[in-house]
């Protein structure tokens, strides 16, 4: 083989190659522990979703029609503190 010495030893090449190697094999475990780590930790490996604020949910019920305006303004009053 053109990486081993007619001694029986590994030439230069030879250790270039088994370095590139055992590089490429590092950064490939690194790769799939990130992976994991990060769709593991996330639940189904997509980003939290942030809640709604209370305000945000009572204009939301306001825009579907699910509270009146008598309702909404008592409610609005209370969480602002008015």
């Amino acid at each position: 083989m053109m990486y081993w010495n007619n001694d029986g030893h590994m030439s230069g090449w030879g250790w270039v190659w088994m370095a590139s190697w055992m590089l490429f094999i590092v950064l490939v475990t690194v790769a799939v522990i990130v992976f994991l780590v990060r769709s593991v930790g996330s639940g189904n490996g997509s980003r939290p979703v942030e809640r709604e604020s209370a305000l945000e949910v009572l204009r939301r019920r306001y825009a579907a029609g699910e509270l009146d305006d008598e309702e909404y303004e008592r409610r609005r009053a209370k969480l602002l503190g008015h």
